[in-house]
């Protein structure tokens, strides 16, 4: 499988190299091209108590793998026998939790021999690999911008904490407990997780709808809803920052586009009028942080990490986190898993490569797979599916609304291989 794997990638890195040239006037210097790519770590078992960890690099525009990465702890040998000489069990030595960025300096440093440079690492807000990586090709060489979804992900995280933390004291007046105090969580009725992800949706759809144009529109696209849920019954000054337009969601726009009285329009309060004013002023300082320039600006391309995230449900499909599995037989999958991205179930494969085994009924459920993957990526997953998943997740993993999915988003620009009319942006929404 090494030698099929050696044979084939050289074919993508030639790919990802003319889609530079041809489409984007991006010209080689000493015969390095720099491009863009996403970059996330995955473990073999939830927690960083996993012997194995596993590293994607995905090009950013294509939806290519480039290149990638198993390290893992030895368990078979006895305690610290085979110390730092390579052993067939594991290469790495250290905490669980640095395997991520071990793998990420490795894979920037042999970016060369691939006759590539990283410069620009869409990433999911870890600044520790970040850190490990950026001064590769020279000091701050590695430009670093944010996976769109995951930044739309803080503003429900931080609603719900706030929910959860924010107290007020209250005063018995009964007469039995006059005067004494009891500790009370306001914002628990108020900011319910319907309401958290009604605002989660929306900061992320302003991200969305404000791809590759100026931060301020998309920054004044986020700071509307605040404003406008901070009205009172008729406060004008609210909506200043409300999409005008017949066809602004804004009622108060609305009206006044269809030359209709405003104040008839806006009968109640918004949601956050109604919170005690310390409440208020924090829910305004999540909104200043969210809206910051320089996060922005690191969303403007609107990269994600969608592909990655497919990769990883792939890899872990075929070897479940539950069970223990060999460093091995790990490595084997990442390379099948890699193969099967790039080239698709038929033409990656190693027995039709090799004419073995290739019976018709083999062909036709490989060109199934490949027909399906195309199919699954084209549909949104349905709300069952979705809550289903994330109850078989459990609560070790990351917490957030799935990634809303607006018509009109830039996904990878699709970019068919000389064998075959695969695009590889099909598994984008899986996963």
């Amino acid at each position: 499988m090494e030698g099929h794997y050696t044979e084939l990638m050289p074919t993508i890195h030639q790919t990802v190299t003319r889609y530079y040239r041809e489409e984007l006037g991006v010209l080689p210097v000493d015969n390095i091209i720099p491009i863009e790519v996403s970059y996330d770590g995955t473990y073999a078992k939830r927690g960083f108590r996993s012997l194995h960890a596993m590293g994607y690099l995905v090009e950013v525009y294509t939806g290519y793998i480039i290149d990638r990465l198993v390290i893992g702890k030895c368990s078979v040998c006895p305690r610290k026998a085979c110390g730092m000489q390579v052993c067939p069990h594991g290469n790495y030595i250290g905490s669980s939790g640095g395997m991520e960025v071990q793998i990420a300096k490795i894979l920037w440093g042999r970016s060369r021999d691939l006759e590539f440079e990283y410069n620009v690492m869409v990433a999911d807000g870890d600044a520790s690999t970040y850190n490990a990586i950026k001064d590769t090709y020279g000091r701050s060489s590695v430009v670093k911008e944010m996976c769109a979804n995951h930044v739309g992900k803080r503003m429900k995280t931080r609603l719900l904490k706030l929910a959860s933390t924010f107290t007020q004291n209250t005063t018995f007046m009964s007469r039995r407990r006059r005067g004494q105090v009891r500790k009370t969580y306001p914002l628990k009725k108020l900011l319910t997780e319907s309401v958290v992800n009604r605002f989660s949706n929306y900061y992320i759809s302003a991200i969305h709808s404000c791809i590759g144009t100026a931060v301020v529109g998309m920054q004044s696209r986020i700071l509307a809803a605040f404003h406008h849920y901070s009205a009172y019954v008729f406060s004008p000054h609210h909506h200043d920052f409300c999409p005008p337009g017949e066809g602004s969601w804004c009622k108060y726009q609305k009206a006044l586009a269809c030359g209709e009285d405003p104040s008839r329009a806006i009968q109640e309060p918004g949601i956050f009028s109604t919170f005690p004013f310390d409440a208020r002023k924090e829910v305004e300082k999540i909104y200043s942080d969210l809206s910051d320039v320089t996060l922005l600006e690191k969303c403007q391309k609107g990269h994600t990490q969608k592909v990655n995230e497919s990769l990883h449900s792939k890899l872990w499909s075929k070897v479940a986190k539950h069970k223990y599995h060999g460093h091995e037989r790990i490595v084997f999958l990442a390379r099948v898993t890699t193969l099967d991205h790039n080239l698709g179930s038929e033409e990656g494969s190693l027995l039709c490569s090799l004419g073995v085994g290739t019976s018709d009924e083999c062909l036709r459920v490989l060109r199934f797979q490949d027909s399906e993957s195309f199919r699954v990526a084209s549909c949104n997953p349905k709300p069952r599916q979705q809550s289903e998943e994330a109850e078989d997740v459990g609560p070790e993993y990351a917490a957030g609304p799935p990634p809303l999915r607006c018509v009109g988003y830039p996904s990878g620009t699709p970019v068919p291989l000389p064998s075959m009319g695969c695009c590889v942006t099909r598994g984008e929404g899986v996963g």
